[in-house]
């Protein structure tokens, strides 16, 4: 959800569609995103897998935006460490950010 709200708040007039069945630790079932143009819908969650690969796959289709950007942002919150990249808490718990103000 924090994914979503993020990239819709900075970039979201670049995101022109972004869908997906996302896999949560800890829930077996798959939590559904979908946004059109910076607007995104509540996520809710199916009641069962539509198939037996339960990996999370996303479709982002972008204007003006390096689609790598976005592989990064939400590697982050997945927390896949990279080099030069974020992880979850940098972005969630940033002592830089201004108070009352959540992405």
């Amino acid at each position: 959800e924090t994914f979503c709200e993020l990239l819709a708040s900075a970039y979201g007039s670049q995101v022109l569609r972004l869908k997906g069945i996302v896999a949560i630790a800890g829930n077996p079932l798959p939590l559904v995103i979908h946004g059109v143009r910076g607007t995104f819908h509540e996520p809710f969650f199916m009641k069962a897998w539509p198939n037996t690969d339960h990996s999370t796959r996303i479709v982002v289709i972008l204007k003006g935006l390096d689609p790598r950007f976005v592989q990064q942002l939400f590697d982050g919150f997945a927390n896949r460490i990279a080099s030069d990249t974020p992880d979850r808490s940098a972005m969630m718990e940033n002592p830089l950010a201004v108070t009352g103000v959540k992405f």
